[in-house]
């Protein structure tokens, strides 16, 4: 039955495929229909060449070499001056939609200067290079940088903070944020910018070689080109030979394209297919090693203290002058109502401020002062913040603090017991809701910190996943690593808190629960029961 079932699934996903393939042949069949019909439609009503003169003018132009020859000309400075222009746009781009300071001085130039349309620039270029093919690689540059630099500089900018306080949380370093993070996280934009420059630099191409150019000598290779070619039959009144050179363009303009988009997702693909062969065998190996040792155990742990810690948002005051201090591996409970400002406390506590959050006071790990985003302090946001060009594996071992031998063990002990193994290969754009915070959860177990801040990791899980991690926490994480976990469920807080704080002004109510409680049946206990009844109490009249 189930080998039925493969063989008809095949049976449809190559029909699906068969059905792609068949409609995009249909859509170009149809465009030449349509063409042909426009041209007599031209023929017609404006006496210009029909379908049959331009294919005679075609293979005019091809037995005397000159087709080709332009061809290669306008490629060539197409080519050249739009991998230059595009190349410096993804720079660009890259650097002033990540780096404030940058962007400050030289964003409203560039400005500005993409607001002069480029045909406007053709006489300054002339001016500047005469007939010298450095003008027209300039002119096709900077059209291509222009619109290349304003989708990745906005790409960029849009990344979101959450990535790169994850990012910095792990003690990812710079060169691998750029090109293990954010080059793959703004991978459709880089292609997008890449095919719309490609398309206006061959509009460029025409507009510099109707402008000027040589006039094709065996000494000078760089002349002519396909718009001189259209220029040139106007003037001499060759309708054939100019409506042939504009739908040269076109084509090359088409296959060029086609080109760079198949080129792109082969060699996306074959990254892809060749990362998960060495992540599987880096799994096997794993498999093989961890069966002759022990158990590895989290062991990192610190004294949290918090002092005097105020926040607040330009005039809006969020909390004022918290004080809390957890002994190594002890789990805090925070409960409050939405907006009471538990998020807030977390960002303040890891420093993941973006300018908009200002908040004072001192924290504490092992007596050690930490004043800003550091690998010792670990977060889960509410919403996950993953890395999703990247594998569940590449998300969960990309930390710092993973390089030995034990740490990939480790790793791959908590992928398996967060129920992603399966998946080790996927990337995590492919998850669900549910399977995203595990898998954000995981990631920020296996790097170690000193202390984890969670908000409301389990809040997307159903019951029953949710249920599992609670024990799971408390059987392998309480006790290990110091954390901070907001919540908004009671039961839960007093599950895997040591202690359970409500609200956070003035006057908060704490609640020390046993660390002894067996937490199978501890919420049918007298004790549970009693502390459920203060904590809601406490959080009514908060």
């Amino acid at each position: 039955m189930n080998h039925f079932l493969k063989k008809l699934m095949k049976l449809g996903l190559n029909s699906i495929i068969g059905l792609v393939k068949f409609k995009k042949a249909f859509q170009f069949i149809l465009g030449f229909i349509l063409l042909f019909i426009f041209i007599e439609f031209l023929s017609y009503a404006f006496f210009l060449p029909d379908s049959g003169s331009i294919l005679i003018a075609l293979k005019f132009l091809f037995n005397e070499g000159i087709l080709l020859h332009d061809i290669s000309v306008s490629s060539a400075r197409w080519i050249i001056g739009w991998s230059v222009g595009s190349s410096l746009g993804i720079l660009f781009g890259i650097i002033t939609g990540r780096n404030k300071i940058i962007a400050t001085f030289i964003e409203g130039f560039i400005l500005i200067l993409r607001a002069v349309p480029f045909i406007a620039l053709v006489p300054l270029v002339i001016y500047i290079f005469g007939l010298a093919e450095s003008g027209k690689f300039f002119i096709i540059g900077w059209a291509s940088f222009s619109v290349t630099w304003a989708v990745i500089h906005e790409s960029s900018r849009k990344v979101s903070q959450m990535i790169y306080w994850r990012s910095r949380s792990l003690g990812v370093n710079k060169i691998s944020w750029i090109f293990k993070i954010m080059l793959p996280h703004i991978n459709s934009s880089i292609l997008s910018a890449l095919r719309t420059s490609l398309s206006l630099g061959l509009i460029v191409v025409a507009v510099a070689e109707l402008s000027g150019v040589y006039e094709y000598s065996a000494s000078h290779w760089w002349s002519e080109g396909i718009g001189y070619r259209i220029f040139r039959a106007s003037d001499q009144a060759r309708d054939d030979i100019m409506m042939a050179s504009i739908l040269v363009f076109s084509f090359l303009g088409i296959t060029y394209d086609f080109i760079l988009s198949s080129t792109w997702k082969m060699l996306s693909s074959v990254r892809y297919y060749f990362k998960k062969k060495s992540i599987i065998k880096k799994i096997k190996m794993l498999t093989e090693v961890s069966t002759n040792k022990q158990e590895i155990l989290l062991t990192s742990a610190a004294d949290l203290e918090i002092r005097n810690l105020s926040a607040r948002y330009s005039d809006f005051k969020v909390f004022d002058d918290f004080n809390v201090e957890l002994k190594t591996g002890s789990v805090l409970s925070i409960v409050g109502e939405s907006g009471s400002g538990k998020s807030t406390l977390l960002k303040s506590i890891g420093h993941f401020n973006n300018g908009d959050l200002q908040s004072i006071g001192t924290v504490l790990l092992n007596s050690n002062e930490i004043d800003k985003v550091s690998s010792s302090i670990g977060i889960v946001f509410q919403e996950p913040a993953l890395f999703d060009n990247l594998t569940i594996w590449e998300n969960v071992i990309i930390g710092n603090n993973i390089r030995a031998i034990e740490d990939k063990i480790l790793a791959l002990n908590l992928i398996k017991n967060f129920g992603l193994l399966d998946k080790l290969t996927e990337k995590a754009s492919n998850l669900s809701g549910g399977q995203r915070q595990r898998l954000a959860l995981a990631s920020a177990i296996a790097n170690k910190p000193l202390l984890l801040l969670l908000d409301e990791p389990f809040g997307a899980l159903d019951a029953i996943t949710r249920h599992k991690l609670q024990r799971f926490f408390n059987e392998k994480i309480n006790g290990k690593i110091t954390s901070v976990f907001v919540t908004h469920d009671i039961n839960e807080a007093i599950i895997i808190g040591n202690k359970v704080i409500v609200g956070l002004k003035k006057g908060k109510k704490e609640f020390i629960i046993n660390n002894e409680k067996d937490v199978s049946g501890f919420e049918f206990t007298e004790q549970f029961v009693g502390l459920k009844k203060s904590i809601l109490s406490a959080l009514e009249n908060d």
